[in-house]
């Protein structure tokens, strides 16, 4: 993603192009590894509005109930208009869905499956010494498990016209939307899916603070 002077708003170029009502997608890339955040907290937050936490008030005991405190989005997001804070209406919803490229590292992630069975088997706390041999195995059989080139689809649940109702017969390797009125993964592709259950079947846990994989 470029900025300065040759930054681009996607909305603004949608909109500008007389594309009402037709189902578009804007597609995200970070090739030159500037580590731009792509996960899907930030793409969901980018969209929808920053994540926080919302925690009722109990009148009765005069404090805030933690028990129901729950996760919503919150003001920022580019697909709702907003009115002294408060989110009144959807907006951009040209935009159908925001997909991602990017890439799965298997050799990394097959690395700490490793790692996590090794620890299992030994009882031990994974020591360099221990770690070592390892990391030179996964290095020699690079090839084995190279970087994998991904694409994650993102939803718009206000769009005008569904991504989901017009490529039904297409399915990426990662695809979040709203179901049941919660956001998850509703597709998965098979490798990646096959590499998840290793991970946990060996107890390696992966960041999900949206609870996308729920789904």
């Amino acid at each position: 993603m470029r900025r300065g002077q040759d930054e681009c708003n996607p909305v603004s170029l949608l909109q500008s192009r007389g594309l009402k009502g037709e189902m578009c997608g804007i597609v995200l890339a970070d090739p030159r590894n500037s580590f731009v955040e792509l996960e899907p907290m930030n793409i969901y937050g980018a969209m929808l509005g920053n994540l926080g936490i919302s925690l009722p008030f109990d009148p009765e005991a005069g404090a805030f109930d933690s028990e129901r405190a729950t996760q919503e989005f919150l003001s920022g997001g580019k697909m709702v208009r907003y009115k002294q804070g408060q989110a009144i209406a959807p907006q951009n919803t040209t935009i159908s869905a925001i997909c991602v490229l990017g890439y799965v590292n298997e050799n990394l992630r097959r690395f700490r499956i490793r790692v996590a069975q090794l620890q299992h088997e030994t009882g031990s706390s994974g020591t360099p010494e221990s770690i070592r041999p390892i990391l030179v195995k996964v290095h020699e059989t690079h090839d084995a498990f190279p970087r994998h080139l991904r694409i994650q689809v993102y939803e718009n649940p206000c769009a005008v016209r569904p991504l989901v109702k017009a490529f039904v017969p297409w399915s990426p390797p990662e695809r979040f939307g709203l179901r049941n009125g919660h956001f998850c993964r509703v597709f998965v592709g098979p490798s990646l899916a096959a590499l998840e259950a290793d991970e946990r079947a060996s107890g390696v846990e992966r960041s999900d603070p949206l609870g996308l994989q729920r789904g």
